[in-house]
């Protein structure tokens, strides 16, 4: 995955439009959000992050585009630009579109840091309904890549 640098340019940095004052992010991305559906003068969503491009003492901002809040967010660049219509055509999404949906998107990353976390207790739940007599050789079938059924299955 690409550094933030990398992304945005070097020295640059991400502006997020919070309710409290504007965040700059130097090394490390925010989780971009879509556009809140509630209302009133709070701005969140992906249309309060900007990119801040630095000329010496001055900057610009921009909106974030697209591939780069694909980026971001670890899918692969374009990963977003086409679509399928009800017809089944083959059509260009725009780039509002594509943020929306970039912003309603997960982080593959942060999903499989979840998942590891939580699969050691999710197997310990699973083989709490082995019988103790027959956990080690469950264990040993699991470890060979048999799915939880298919070794009780197996063993009972």
């Amino acid at each position: 995955m690409k550094t933030l640098a990398e992304i945005i340019g070097e020295g640059n940095a991400i502006v997020y439009r919070a309710a409290g004052g504007d965040r700059l992010y130097h090394e490390e991305a925010p989780t971009l959000r879509s556009l809140s559906s509630t209302g009133g003068n709070h701005q969140s969503g992906t249309g309060a992050y900007k990119i801040r491009e630095y000329e010496g003492e001055t900057y610009i901002e921009r909106p974030i585009n697209a591939t780069e809040a694909e980026q971001l967010m670890g899918w692969e660049v374009g990963s977003t630009a086409i679509g399928i219509n009800k017809e089944g055509d083959e059509i260009t999404i725009s780039q509002t579109q594509r943020i929306k949906m970039l912003g309603n998107g997960i982080v593959p990353g942060e999903i499989t840091d979840i998942l590891s976390a939580i699969k050691p207790i999710l197997e310990r739940k699973l083989e709490s309904v082995v019988p103790e007599n027959m956990r080690f050789a469950y264990r040993q079938l699991r470890q060979k890549g048999m799915s939880h059924q298919d070794a009780l299955t197996r063993l009972i």
